[in-house]
């Protein structure tokens, strides 16, 4: 999903705006037990190249935290309970 936002600046003669697209999108690393934080910083590095490639410049990671809401159950069997949880994000503009 892609959010556009007007910047506008003003100068004493010239007034103009530019429009930045803002994407925002997942990152998880896929890591096995032997991998290492090299391997993670790979995948950010080949997702931020091909975005890159798109148009878009990297702007920053940021990690997001949500509630995850918790289940009724069946007459309260089975019922889980709600939990926090945190996403990681990479932020690219164009």
């Amino acid at each position: 999903m892609a959010m556009q936002i007007l910047h506008q600046f003003a100068e004493p003669t010239i007034k103009y705006c530019i429009i930045m697209e803002y994407k925002v999108v997942p990152f998880n690393a896929n890591l096995t037990q032997k991998d290492s934080a090299e391997a993670a910083a790979q995948q950010l590095q080949a997702l931020i190249a091909n975005y890159q490639a798109n148009g878009y410049e990297f702007v920053s990671m940021e990690s997001i935290e949500t509630n995850v809401a918790g289940t009724n159950g069946c007459f309260g069997i089975g019922a889980k309970p709600g939990f926090v949880t945190s996403v990681a994000v990479v932020i690219f503009r164009k």
